[in-house]
């Protein structure tokens, strides 16, 4: 990246450093109607919904270190109930914002809330739509809900004949111990086809929240080596037809050749941040307790000032790993998953346990 001036540098070692923070995720309420078995909010407790100043102060922070960051993507609990929704979307609009990605169970999709959609003045509406299973009755009971079934694909019809480029859906499909076979992935990816998404996201549940007790997470490197050839197989077969995505940076591994996967590992604390629903910004929504400050009784010089200083930032932007990921040639280019490091050994540099490489 060319030096800016304009721009917030990050210093060390007489290094200094030019990031393009370009993703922010915000838990704009940890309050939903379903009870996922995999949920990373663990087991509830207070319904709260964010103050919307620390939103726009959290933009004006990224947009210290990149002028032209334009995209968020809003999650809970369940975004769409928060009666702060559209209050929320107006501020973004009003900060020129121009994507949104809204994490969401599909439950409060309608006719209505896409006819107001379409009102705002952004590129690009994306509704990232959470499925794990495509049978009816396992669906609704691993998502705790008996209409998860109905409410996915009511949502998906809808987005489809709407047939406006503005809004679109995808589907984000969690990788568990039953789903892992490349028979049961294609199935979800024929059934993105039909109802005509561009792109389909496809990531193994991590052991955070619930899932650490109540579901059978990917935990040993034979499957996660499975999962990278099924999905480069799966590349090959629907290129061209749709694309097939994962935020899991061990998939890069099987890929660093061809390149197949467009990814440059784990981008926590460094390309992308999240803000919780109490105003906390952690380097990741599945890490809500590596905290690098509370923005909300801050100004933005201050959570500058907190970002730049930290040594949380400062080590994931070195790579300052242990063990094997710290020789390993591809550490800028993968990283590992700190979020299931971190759950799974209790250090957040430690070495990536389900790498195969």
């Amino acid at each position: 990246m060319l030096y800016n001036k304009s721009r917030e540098i990050l210093e060390i070692e007489n290094i200094e450093y030019e990031l393009d923070i370009s993703l922010l995720q915000i838990e704009i309420t940890n309050n939903c109607n379903f009870f996922c078995k995999h949920c990373r909010e663990g087991t509830g407790g207070k319904i709260v919904n964010i103050n919307t100043e620390s939103i726009e102060k959290t933009i004006d922070f990224i947009r210290a270190f990149n002028p032209k960051f334009n995209e968020i993507t809003l999650s809970g609990g369940e975004p769409l109930i928060s009666t702060d929704f559209f209050e929320i979307l107006d501020i973004l609009e009003k900060k020129e914002i121009k994507k949104i990605n809204i994490t969401t169970n599909a439950s409060f999709i309608n006719s209505s809330l896409l006819n107001k959609l379409l009102k705002y003045n952004f590129e690009k509406i994306h509704f990232s739509i959470s499925i794990e299973y495509l049978n009816r009755d396992l669906l609704n009971e691993f998502r705790g809900n008996s209409k998860a079934f109905d409410y996915i694909f009511s949502a998906m019809k809808l987005i489809k004949d709407l047939d406006n480029k503005k809004i679109i859906s995808t589907l984000r499909v969690s990788i568990t111990k039953d789903n892992i076979k490349i028979q049961k992935i294609e199935e979800f990816i024929v059934k993105a086809l039909e109802y005509n998404c561009k792109k389909i996201k496809i990531t193994p549940i991590l052991p955070v929240g619930r899932a650490l007790t109540n579901f059978n997470f990917i935990e040993n490197k034979e499957e996660m080596e499975e999962l990278s050839k099924n999905l480069t197989s799966l590349y090959h077969k629907y290129l061209g037809k749709i694309v097939i995505e994962t935020n899991d940076p061990l998939i890069f591994l099987k890929n660093k050749e061809k390149k197949e996967y467009v990814f440059s590992g784990c981008g926590a604390g460094i390309t992308s941040l999240n803000l919780m629903v109490n105003g906390d910004i952690t380097i990741c929504s599945l890490l809500p307790n590596i905290i690098i400050c509370n923005v909300e009784k801050l100004n933005v010089t201050e959570i500058i000032s907190e970002y730049k200083e930290s040594n949380i930032i400062k080590d994931l932007l070195i790579r300052n790993y242990k063990g094997k990921c710290k020789e390993c040639e591809y550490k800028y280019q993968c990283g590992g998953c700190r979020a299931r490091t971190f759950n799974l050994t209790g250090d957040l540099m430690e070495s990536e346990c389900l790498c195969f490489y």
